[in-house]
C-alpha cells in the first residue's frame, strides 16, 4: 500500500500537517504501514512499474486476473491486487477486521513479508493482520522485500 498525498496549496501547511498526521499515526501503531511503503516507494523495482505505466500503458496497481487470466478464481477476487507483478497486497478493509483470507495463485511460490515463511500457491490462507500489518506477499522471483523489512524491525524504524 503505498501512502502518499496527491494535492496542496501551502507547502508550509502541507509539510506542518504531514508531519502531524504522521507522528500521529505512529503512535497509534500504524507506522510500519508508512515504512513499508516508504521501503517500497524506494525500490529500483517500483520505478521501473512507474515506467512501464508511462510508456506502455501497464497498471502499477492492478486485479489479480491481469497478471493471473488462466486462473479463474482470480477473475472473482475483489479484495486483493498485486502491485506489479510480484507483490501481492491483501488490505485490511473492514473496521475491526484482524483477519482474512488470501489466495495466493498457483504455479509460484509465495512468501509472506511480515515473517519470511513461505506458502505453494494454488491455495487460500487463512491470516492474521493485526492493525500495523498488511498481508503482502511477494512471488517467487520477485524483489527481495523480506531482509529489508526484517532490518526495518530489528532497527525499531517502526
Amino acid at each position: 500500500m503505498i501512502f502518499e498525498t496527491h494535492a496542496h496549496y501551502d507547502d508550509e501547511k502541507f509539510d506542518e500537517d504531514r508531519a502531524e498526521l504522521l507522528s500521529s499515526m505512529q503512535e497509534n501503531g500504524i507506522g510500519r504501514i508508512i515504512n513499508v511503503s516508504a521501503n517500497l516507494e524506494s525500490l529500483e523495482n517500483t520505478r521501473k512499474l512507474m515506467e512501464e505505466a508511462h510508456l506502455y500503458g501497464k497498471p502499477v496497481m492492478r486485479p489479480m486476473f491481469y497478471d493471473f487470466p488462466e486462473q479463474d478464481v482470480c477473475w472473482e477476487l475483489k479484495e486483493q491486487y498485486m502491485f506489479g507483478p510480484s507483490i501481492l497486497v491483501a488490505p485490511i478493509l473492514y473496521e475491526d477486521q484482524n483477519e482474512r483470507d488470501v489466495y495466493l495463485p498457483s504455479g509460484n511460490k509465495w512468501t509472506l513479508l511480515m515473517n519470511g515463511e513461505v506458502y505453494e500457491g494454488g491455495q487460500t490462507l487463512h491470516v492474521t493482520a493485526p492493525i500495523d500489518e498488511i498481508p503482502v506477499f511477494i512471488r517467487e522471483g520477485g524483489p527481495d522485500l523480506v531482509d529489508g523489512w526484517k532490518k526495518i524491525r530489528e532497527n525499531h524504524e517502526i
